[in-house]
């Protein structure tokens, strides 16, 4: 009888522990399938993430495209608002004034008036006019400092220390003093020879057609 119990108490321990097992082993089972189910889920997510932000900066730059003309950046745009200011500025800031010249030549009476002065016209020559130019501190023939407003002249028809008015053909006009001479003039190639600041000045006047005057100043009292 001891025997019998002795055997059947084995065999409900060893049941006990076979059923132990495999519930065990059941439960080791889901948890690793629950694991792989959420390592899948978390994958869903951060790929879905990253579609999403893929979606919204193809979706920024196609709002870019279509706003902003092709070639358009920030670096673009700072330069549109630094022009923008520029031109307020320059708007604002008032330029000299040109000083405008007058001049009205009555041959009647052979009279010339020239910014608000009168002159009385003593001699009128028609020929070809030249401009030239010198380096800095050259004296003319009658030992003045070459500039602006000297006129080269044949001494011989228009005697130095002379007020001259050019009048070229082509509506440009110059009012000077005759102190220089060149070989030129002396030959009678050209009528007169403007002193012009620069050799691109010269070059741009060229040879022009025109009339020289020789002038008086009248003081009116």
């Amino acid at each position: 009888m001891t025997k019998l119990l002795k055997k059947s108490n084995k065999e409900l321990f060893g049941f006990l522990l076979a059923a132990f097992l495999f519930t065990f082993m059941q439960q080791i089972v889901s948890l690793r399938l629950n694991s792989s189910k959420l390592q899948e889920n978390n994958f869903e997510t951060s790929f879905e993430t990253e579609k999403s932000c893929e979606t919204e900066k193809k979706s920024e730059e196609e709002y870019e495209n279509k706003n902003c003309p092709s070639g358009e950046n920030d670096e673009s745009k700072r330069n549109e608002k630094t022009k923008d200011k520029n031109k307020i500025l320059n708007k604002n800031i008032k330029k000299p004034k040109e000083k405008r010249e007058k001049l009205e030549i009555n041959t009647e009476n052979e009279h010339v008036f020239f910014n608000g002065e009168e002159y009385k016209i003593l001699k009128a020559v028609k020929g070809k006019v030249t401009a030239y130019t010198a380096i800095e501190g050259k004296k003319t023939a009658t030992g003045t400092q070459a500039r602006v407003g000297v006129v080269a002249v044949n001494s011989e028809q228009i005697s130095y220390g002379s007020q001259v008015l050019i009048i070229c053909n082509n509506g440009k006009f110059f009012k000077c003093v005759a102190e220089d001479t060149g070989g030129a003039m002396k030959s009678g190639k050209r009528q007169a020879d403007i002193y012009m600041p620069t050799k691109r000045e010269c070059v741009n006047f060229g040879v022009q057609p025109a009339t020289i005057y020789c002038l008086e100043k009248i003081d009116i009292p």
